[in-house]
């Protein structure tokens, strides 16, 4: 667990430092991206997304899972959730920000249950480079903070959580 934090914390380094190669003007500004996640909270860390690209502003479908196999069962953690985010300057390297909410579904396959869910709203900001020839690999990082609101058959309970911290790396291809 220390290694892969360690693995994140020194690429997102780079990253911002520009230690990663620049890209070269394409003259054409993406219109969609499909990445890999590598984040959000530590209940679902692995995930997939796509975005599509209005101008400055991106819209995002995306999914993290957890899989682990406990006492004999399986059971883990599925976080699908939208995301918009308001780029500010040219693509191939930005700032922005970004907003959001997911709906984390803990379960178990013993038989298969949706145990209890959670609802994430998120907030905060972060770092958006196009790289390669033609700037078709995209590379990103988000930082910001979560809280989590309980859900039981459709009804919102009142246990007020802790701002989380939010950190998600993001790779993937630029269209």
């Amino acid at each position: 667990m220390r290694r892969t934090v360690l693995v994140l914390i020194l690429v997102s380094t780079s990253m911002l430092m520009g230690w990663t190669a620049n890209a070269e003007e394409s003259g054409k500004r993406p219109k969609a991206a499909l990445s890999l996640q590598v984040g959000g909270l530590l209940a679902a860390p692995l995930g997939i997304e796509a975005e599509l690209l209005f101008g400055p502003v991106g819209l995002a479908v995306e999914s993290r899972l957890f899989v682990r196999r406990m006492a004999g069962e399986w059971a883990g953690t599925l976080e699908p959730g939208l995301n918009l985010r308001l780029y500010f300057g040219e693509p191939e390297q930005t700032l922005f920000f970004f907003g959001g909410a997911d709906f984390l579904m803990i379960w178990s396959l013993q038989p298969f249950a949706l145990d209890q869910g959670f609802v994430k709203p998120r907030a905060g900001f972060g770092y958006h480079r196009l790289l390669g020839n033609a700037g078709q690999w995209r590379l990103a990082l988000e930082i910001g903070a979560a809280w989590l609101q309980p859900v039981n058959d459709g009804e919102l309970y009142d246990l007020v959580s802790p701002l989380l911290p939010h950190f998600l790396l993001v790779f993937g291809r630029a269209f």
